[in-house]
C-alpha cells in the first residue's frame, strides 16, 4: 500500500484524539479562573490567555514554516475574511465566557457556551462547503447536545440572564473559531499558522482592555500560574493539538467532539470546586459521553470481498487480449 495513502489513514484515526485531548486541556479553563486574584476581570484574563497564546502560536509557526508564514495566511481575499472573522470571535469568545463563568459557574456556563456550538458550526460549514451532514454526525450530536441541555438545566446554580445571554455569545462565537479555522487549513494555511494569526488578532482587540485596567494581578504568584496555564496549556497546546486535528477532520465534526469540554469540566468543578449536580445532570453527563463515543470511535465497516477474475477473465480484459 502506498506510504502516503498509510500515513493519511493513520492521521485520520489520529486526529478526533487530538481534538479530543484539546478539548480536555480547554475544560481545565474555568476552574483555574475561578483562583485568579480579585483584581482579574473576566475580559482581561480573556486578554492574557488570548496574547500569550498567540505569541507563542505564531513564535511555533516561524519555527515550523519559516520565512513568509505570515503572508501565506493572507494570500487571497478569502483567507484575510477567514482571517478577520476568526480574530474577532477569538475576542468575543473570552469575553462570553470568562463573564458567564462569573455569573453561572463553571459548569453551568461551559455546558451553556458550548451547547449549541455543533449546530451552529454544522450550518456554517454546510453553507460554506455544501457538504452534507451524515447521519453518525446528526445522532451523536442530537446525544451530546441533549446531554449539555440537560446538564445546563440540571445543574444547581444561578440562572442569571446576563449569564446565559454571555454564553451563548461564547457559543456562537466559537463556532466561528472553529469554521475559520477549519477553512484555513483546507485552504492549506499550516494549522499552527492559523491558529497563530487569528489568536494574535484577537489579541489586537482585547489588549486595550488589558491595558485600561488593572493588571498588577498578573506579577502575583497566583495571577502568573493562571496567566501560564491559560496561555500555555488552554490555548497554545490546546489549540496546536485541535488545529492539526481539522486537517482531516471536517469542522461539525469537531465541534462535537469538542464537547467533551462541558463533561470534563462539570466534573472538574464537581471534584475540585464541590459543585453540586442533581440527577437530570448525571444523566446529561451519560448521553454527552454516548455522543462522544459515537462520533470518536472509528467505525470500520465490512468490507465486502470482491470476486477474484478467472484466468479467462483477466486474459480477455489484458492489453494484449485487446489487442489481438
Amino acid at each position: 500500500m502506498n506510504d502516503a495513502i498509510v500515513a493519511h489513514r493513520a492521521a485520520s484515526r489520529l486526529a478526533p484524539l487530538q481534538i479530543l485531548l484539546a478539548a480536555l486541556l480547554w475544560s481545565t479553563m474555568g476552574p483555574v479562573k475561578t483562583l485568579a486574584p480579585v483584581g482579574a476581570s473576566p475580559a482581561a484574563l480573556g486578554a492574557v490567555r488570548v496574547l500569550g497564546g498567540g505569541v507563542l502560536l505564531c513564535a511555533f509557526a516561524r519555527v515550523r514554516c519559516g520565512r513568509g508564514w505570515a503572508r501565506r495566511a493572507w494570500a487571497t481575499r478569502a483567507d484575510r475574511t477567514f482571517l478577520l472573522l476568526g480574530s474577532a470571535a477569538v475576542a468575543g469568545y473570552q469575553a462570553g465566557f470568562f463573564g458567564a463563568v462569573a455569573h453561572l459557574g463553571v459548569a453551568k456556563a461551559t455546558a451553556v457556551a458550548m451547547g449549541t456550538t455543533p449546530i451552529v458550526t454544522g450550518l456554517l460549514s454546510r453553507f460554506l462547503d455544501g457538504r452534507a451532514l451524515g447521519p453518525r454526525w446528526w445522532a451523536a450530536t442530537a446525544a451530546a447536545v441533549s446531554g449539555v441541555v440537560l446538564l445546563s438545566h440540571g445543574h444547581a446554580g444561578h440562572s442569571a440572564p446576563v449569564g446565559l445571554a454571555l454564553g451563548a455569545l461564547a457559543s456562537a462565537s466559537f463556532a466561528t473559531i472553529v469554521v475559520c479555522i477549519g477553512a484555513l487549513v483546507g485552504r492549506g494555511v499550516e494549522p499552527i499558522a492559523a491558529s497563530g494569526q487569528v489568536f494574535m488578532g484577537g489579541a489586537a482587540v482585547l489588549t486595550p482592555v488589558l491595558a485600561a485596567g488593572p493588571i498588577s494581578w498578573v506579577l502575583t504568584g497566583r495571577g502568573a500560574l493562571v496567566s501560564v496555564h491559560l496561555a500555555v496549556l488552554g490555548t497554545t497546546v490546546a489549540y496546536w493539538l485541535y488545529s492539526s486535528g481539522l486537517r482531516s477532520t471536517r469542522p461539525p465534526v469537531a465541534a462535537t467532539i469538542s464537547l467533551a469540554e462541558p463533561a470534563s469540566a462539570t466534573l472538574l468543578g464537581v471534584v475540585l470546586l464541590h459543585e453540586h449536580l442533581t440527577a437530570p445532570a448525571w444523566l446529561g453527563l451519560a448521553l454527552l459521553g454516548a455522543g462522544l463515543v459515537t462520533m470518536t470511535v472509528p467505525v470500520r465497516p465490512f468490507a465486502r470481498r470482491r470476486a477474484r477474475p478467472t484466468a479467462r477473465r483477466a486474459a480477455w480484459r489484458s492489453p494484449e487480449s485487446l489487442a489481438s
